[in-house]
């Protein structure tokens, strides 16, 4: 069971916002204008990064692709909230690729992790004996709908590899003591 991060498309912060939290203008800060919009949005992105590990979500809305050797009872769709499945294809007993008609399978997005089973009164197809012969395309992410909390640490996080974005700086490297706790109430624990 692999699961892989194709595309991501709605953050929770804009570049704007970020830099209206960093206190940027352009006409404010010498040096720093929309040259610097680039850089600012690969931090957002970063930091966006290391609140998903940390908390095991999908917090920037993202397209994933699950891939299993065959049907388990269940499939779990890891990195909630689970906004969609766009399709479930396998590769079927005489190795020619099938996509499941969506009436086959009920999928649960209220439950973290979500999951997939068959609908009523029927079950999985016979797949080829073969790997990752079952792939299941979905979405994930709150987006915009990222929790404040969730926003704060990015914010922080973002700002911080602004201030210290340079290898060496006569800036102080400093801890974010409280940063990393923002984010306790979203964690997975268990998956």
């Amino acid at each position: 069971m692999a699961t892989r991060l194709i595309s991501q498309t709605e953050f929770p912060i804009t570049t704007d916002q970020a830099k209206f939290r960093l206190r940027i203008d352009e006409t404010g800060i010498p040096d720093v204008d929309e040259s610097e919009d680039a850089d600012i949005e690969a931090m957002l992105k970063a930091a966006t990064q290391l609140a998903e590990s940390m908390t095991r979500r999908a917090i920037a809305v993202g397209t994933y692709k699950l891939t299993l050797d065959a049907f388990p009872s269940e499939i779990r769709l890891l990195h909630p909230p689970i906004v969609s499945v766009q399709s479930i294809q396998y590769v079927d007993a005489d190795g020619v690729t099938q996509t499941l008609n969506p009436t086959a399978y009920s999928v649960d997005i209220e439950s973290e992790p979500g999951c997939i089973i068959p609908a009523d009164d029927t079950d999985w197809p016979e797949t080829k004996e073969t790997a990752n012969a079952v792939t299941v395309n979905y979405t994930a992410g709150w987006g915009l709908a990222t929790p404040e909390a969730v926003k704060q640490f990015i914010l922080l996080h973002a700002g911080h590899m602004y201030r210290s974005r340079e290898a060496v700086t006569d800036k102080p490297m400093t801890a974010l003591p409280y940063g990393d706790r923002m984010l306790d109430s979203y964690k997975l624990w268990e998956v």
